[in-house]
């Protein structure tokens, strides 16, 4: 992300969350910038656009607290522990932006914002999916859809309660707290040998492709953020990858990309088994071969 783009984000940020999206103008953002108009669409097309590009910033600030928790290679238990405090610190840093955007029902949906939305659905729920299987083992795997949303449901029940009573909590307690409920649960599950009531399989739609049934331009954007995230859970990834990677979105976000460099630049991402599907969807959306 470039740096005036950034600028631009951080200061949307305080003037929404401190006035609403509808009530700041594109205006008084480029003033707290000291920025011109003409610089802030050279970034961002419209309002909405912005609002997307801080979803997106959010979300990749968390994605890098999340990758830094794994690369410390933590017991499974402590590492969903951290995992879900960084979820909860988040929340009670930018609650009064959450609450501004929630009280004006100013997130428009649309194609990007649902896509954006079933990527994150996708990515929670594989992280408590993954996490879950890790602590108790494939014993739990008969009831593992049923303990996700069990999971979600308490997580998010807590997340109200800070966004929307207004109750500062201890996230270190609070965390504990849920896992120790999480361990009844599946001690309870598997003693009493229970029918599950959602089969293992009822996650399976989550991972559905909902990212590549709209606009190319939207599905783009998509993949290149998914390719991003996978990208940055790779440990040791040496630095020229990291670079054609930087350089093959960079084309890809220009509104004239030049093909040969794309295809150069997806070639020196063959070696990554990681992303060779991304490869695949790119070059099938740009009209290039793989090589």
């Amino acid at each position: 992300m470039k740096e005036k783009e950034r600028l631009i984000i951080e200061a949307a940020i305080k003037l929404f969350a401190k006035k609403g999206f509808n009530s700041t103008s594109v205006q008084e953002i480029v003033e707290l910038c000291n920025i011109s108009k003409g610089s802030f669409y050279i970034y961002f097309k419209s309002k909405d656009a912005l609002l997307l590009s801080i979803l997106n910033y959010y979300h990749d600030k968390i994605a890098t607290q999340l990758v830094e928790i794994k690369q410390q290679q933590l017991e499974p238990r402590e590492n969903y522990k951290a995992q879900l405090k960084v979820f909860y610190n988040f929340i009670s840093e930018n609650k009064n932006f959450i609450i501004m955007q929630i009280r004006e029902k100013s997130i428009p949906f649309n194609d990007e914002i649902e896509q954006f939305i079933h990527r994150i659905q996708r990515e929670n729920v594989r992280l408590h999916q993954e996490n879950l299987l890790t602590i108790y083992g494939d014993g739990v795997t008969p009831y593992i859809a049923d303990i996700t949303k069990t999971v979600e449901g308490i997580y998010h029940s807590y997340l109200e309660v800070i966004i929307f009573n207004h109750y500062s909590l201890d996230f270190e307690k609070l965390v504990r707290y849920i896992l120790n409920r999480v361990d009844n649960i599946v001690e309870g599950l598997l003693k009493s040998k229970e029918e599950p009531i959602l089969p293992p399989s009822f996650l399976n739609m989550y991972e559905l492709d909902h990212r590549y049934h709209e606009k190319p331009s939207a599905s783009l954007h998509d993949i290149i953020e998914d390719m991003k995230v996978t990208l940055d859970q790779l440990p040791n990834l040496e630095e020229d990858l990291h670079v054609s990677f930087d350089i093959l979105k960079e084309e890809l976000e220009k509104e004239e990309p030049k093909h040969a460099l794309i295809q150069g630049m997806l070639a020196n991402l063959k070696e990554i088994e990681a992303v060779q599907s991304h490869r695949v969807q790119i070059a099938k959306l740009m009209g290039v071969k793989v090589l």
